[in-house]
Order: structure tokens, then C-alpha cells, then sequence
């Protein structure tokens, strides 16, 4: 729908033929290419990256976000 995994060069040719073809519909590629903005990224790369400190750290996989540990008391209320 909006773009193609190319693993060998004959997948890049195949790619290439559809583009060609216009295979491909250009509004919703560039509709899907705008989710990857840095504004919209940056929070989940930021998350990724807290996750890996926290596992190597803090108590690793069991370590809970204040936020969500917070959210946790209030259904316990």
C-alpha cells in the first residue's frame, strides 16, 4: 500500500516496475511517511531507550513507571 521490503536486487527491480505502474498510491505513502515525523518518533525513541536503562540499572523487567504505579493505587482506592 505504501511502499515495498526489498531483501535482494530482483525484489528492488520488482519494486521499481510497480512504482512505474503507479502501483503505489502516492497520497496514502506520504500520509504513512508523515507518522515517522521526529515530533511524533522522538517520544517512542525516548521510551526505548529508558526501557534498556531501566532493565540494566533498575530492577530490570519489573520496574514500574511512577505514572502507571499511581494509576495502579487508584483502582486499588
Amino acid at each position: 500500500m505504501t511502499g515495498y521490503r526489498c531483501q535482494t536486487f530482483n525484489d528492488f527491480l520488482a519494486a521499481a516496475l510497480h512504482l512505474l505502474n503507479r502501483d503505489i498510491d502516492y497520497i496514502n505513502c506520504r500520509k504513512r511517511g508523515e507518522d515517522y515525523r521526529f515530533e511524533k518518533i522522538a517520544p517512542l525513541y525516548e521510551k526505548h531507550f529508558q526501557d534498556i536503562l531501566n532493565l540494566t540499572l533498575k530492577s530490570g523487567w519489573y520496574t514500574i513507571s511512577p505514572e502507571i504505579e499511581e494509576k495502579i493505587n487508584k483502582l486499588k482506592e
